[in-house]
């Protein structure tokens, strides 16, 4: 997710959910389906300036059934500024659950709380 995220790959981005992924940021609405999840990255693709990164660290996998798995992670956007150096722009906890579809695994839902950047 990261690497199709910074290239702005919308493509490769919104394979990774199920077609009934849901998606809940903070306080915003919940994104509801893939298309409303590819519309909501395309208008973000759009809109960036600037050289920008998604790094996530998974904290914790449990295996919940053997085709579903929770996965805790924090996930920093950063942008990169004229001499190199990265400044952490949004942060935030996220759990995600993921479901086994044909093989591959895909993202159902997403609850990303930010955290206040300090």
């Amino acid at each position: 997710m990261d690497a199709a995220w910074d290239r702005k790959d919308l493509t490769a981005l919104a394979t990774l959910f199920a077609q009934d992924a849901t998606i809940q940021a903070g306080p915003n609405a919940v994104l509801e389906g893939q298309a409303a999840i590819r519309a909501f990255f395309g208008r973000d693709f759009d809109n960036r300036r600037g050289t920008m990164r998604h790094v996530s660290e998974p904290r914790r996998i449990d295996m919940v059934a053997p085709d579903l798995a929770l996965v805790d992670k924090l996930v920093r956007i950063e942008q990169q500024d004229a001499d190199g150096r990265w400044t952490v722009l949004r942060t935030f906890l996220n759990s995600t659950l993921l479901r086994r579809v044909e093989g591959s695994w895909k993202v159902r839902t997403i609850r990303a709380h930010v955290v206040p950047n300090t």
